[in-house]
């Protein structure tokens, strides 16, 4: 096939897009980049995992939005409304309405790719993200996808290993999980870089159009658990220190250890705070992966206990060791302040490296 047939292939993005989610939107946004920086024509499919729209009601929820939009901003569902503002501006999208008909995708696009973030995941499996609705001729192609859990239960394994062997090219995000892969379903596959580590910081600068710096001398402690330590630790270091700390959570149980507390976090808002802080902690994996990207001063905890049935652990794990983080893990509310200095320049020339081979991958999955 020719050059010019390959920028002909229509590329259809099965992800999490959709969510009030930072972490979901940013890599939704950083893999259709990444793939129309290759030179293919892509959208992201617009399907909601589990659930079901009839056209009319498709209909009626964009008319919604399209109503809210118009009114004043004091009376607007602010969170919802700014996240489908951004997705609007920085994201093309296949607006799709009869989820039961997802097999029609098939008239639209000449390549499907699934990933990143936990779409792969035992917990909330949606067999759509497995690409099963593909027809047999059309390409699939997984990257980074994350299983997110330490085991696939058995009563699942025979949906993966019956969807998993239609593809033409895999990969994943963690090597947990391409052990579990292996281990399982005798699958060697290769390990790449979350969507998001596949641009620099300026790159994140420019692609989201940030304002100027607004903060100074913040800390920005970004937690999606629900352990009250981690807010009590990093309040210590902020009084230490003298800094303001601005904490961001979807749990309001963190809001009286902030100087200033943010229930709503939203994409520009989140990479601005990871641009100002002086220091950062998170128990996120892309709190932690943007902090890497934009050369912050950070700390990490642990989000789930070993004995947790859904450790996610693993996705943190596998950045640190990737890039030789380690140094920077807060284990315990005992624990000193980490004094390890970080060798940026050796971080990034190991990230570039990653970045370089996961883009290769990609591109070549693309064009084979």
């Amino acid at each position: 096939m020719s050059a010019e047939d390959f920028r002909k292939q229509r590329v259809g993005i099965m992800t999490w897009h959709y969510g009030l989610n930072v972490g979901s939107f940013l890599q939704a946004l950083a893999l259709q980049t990444i793939i129309r920086r290759s030179g293919f024509p892509v959208l992201i499919i617009d399907y909601q995992a589990r659930m079901k729209y009839s056209f009319w009601k498709g209909i009626l929820r964009i008319c919604l939005k399209q109503f809210y939009c118009l009114l004043p901003k004091s009376v607007q569902i602010r969170y919802g409304m700014h996240y489908y503002r951004l997705r609007k501006k920085y994201m093309a999208i296949k607006q799709f309405y009869d989820f039961n008909k997802l097999e029609s995708m098939n008239k639209c696009f000449d390549i499907f790719v699934c990933g990143s973030d936990q779409v792969w995941s035992p917990c909330c499996l949606d067999e759509a993200y497995l690409l099963t609705f593909t027809a047999p001729e059309k390409k699939r192609i997984a990257y980074a996808p994350s299983l997110g859990l330490l085991s696939i239960p058995e009563h699942q394994k025979p949906l993966y290993r019956k969807a998993l062997a239609t593809f033409d090219a895999l990969s994943i995000r963690e090597r947990k999980g391409a052990e579990i892969l292996k281990q399982d379903f005798g699958l060697n596959v290769p390990v790449v870089l979350d969507p998001t580590l596949l641009f620099t910081a300026d790159e994140w600068l420019k692609m989201m159009k940030l304002p100027g710096k607004r903060n100074e001398n913040v800390i920005f402690c970004y937690l999606l658990g629900k352990n009250l330590w981690h807010a009590e630790y990093v309040r210590k270091i902020a009084d230490r220190e003298g800094k303001k700390l601005v904490i961001s959570s979807p749990h309001t149980i963190f809001s009286g250890y902030a100087d200033e507390f943010c229930a709503n976090m939203t994409p520009d808002l989140f990479l601005g705070l990871i641009r100002d802080a002086e220091k950062v902690f998170t128990d996120s994996f892309h709190g932690m992966a943007f902090s890497v990207n934009f050369k912050k001063d950070f700390y990490f905890f642990y989000r789930f206990a070993d004995d947790d049935p859904i450790n996610q652990n693993s996705r943190v794990d596998n950045l640190a060791g990737m890039l030789g983080l380690y140094g920077r893990l807060i284990p315990s509310a005992e624990t000193p302040l980490p004094q390890q200095t970080l060798d940026m320049e050796q971080i990034h020339s190991a990230l570039s490296a990653e970045r370089k081979q996961s883009i290769a991958y990609l591109e070549g999955a693309l064009r084979s």
